[in-house]
């Protein structure tokens, strides 16, 4: 993540997993299946974070609190290796589906407790606050704050809450 699809080798990779090159091609081919897996990996932690939403009955504002706060920690406990889904992942050559599905069921995660504590809300506006909520809460990997993880677990968690309050206007095509 810290040095780029481009910037890093398999050699450079299985130094710092503390392995050998050979012992990591035995898993991996080629550093394309190792960065795809490791892209979608990331993908899929987010799916599984808010799997919960899918089935979620009760206070929308409840299960929206719940699914911001599975996002965070999910994005806290990958801060150094999100950089991967977030800058890198366009470097996906024919797995950019699996992404963007993935990226689809956590979008409608978000959004059918939205719709419900916004009803006003058009499907365009429902997508553009639940982009720049996931954005926020993303900009951890891109930020090194020297604040206790609670508290950035806090921050991320107000500046969600009110991406999410704000006011979006009405654009039509």
């Amino acid at each position: 993540s810290a040095l780029g699809y481009y910037g890093v080798s398999m050699e450079t990779i299985a130094t710092r997993v503390g392995i050998s090159a050979a012992a990591l091609y035995r898993h991996y081919s080629s550093k394309y299946e190792l960065f795809r897996d490791a892209v979608l990996n990331l993908g899929q932690q987010l799916v599984d974070c808010t799997a919960f939403g899918d089935d979620a009955t009760g206070d929308p504002e409840l299960i929206l609190r719940r699914l911001v706060s599975a996002l965070i920690d999910t994005a806290m406990a990958n801060r150094e290796s999100g950089g991967l889904y977030r800058w890198e992942g366009r470097y996906l050559r024919g797995d950019q589906a699996t992404l963007i599905a993935q990226m689809r069921t956590v979008h409608r995660r978000i959004q059918l407790p939205l719709s419900r504590i916004r009803p006003e809300l058009t499907s365009r506006q429902r997508w553009t606050l639940s982009t720049a909520m996931l954005s926020v809460i993303g900009s951890i990997v891109d930020h090194r704050a020297k604040l206790p993880a609670i508290q950035v677990r806090a921050l991320l968690a107000e500046l969600a809450d009110a991406v999410l309050a704000a006011e979006v206007p009405d654009v039509e095509d």
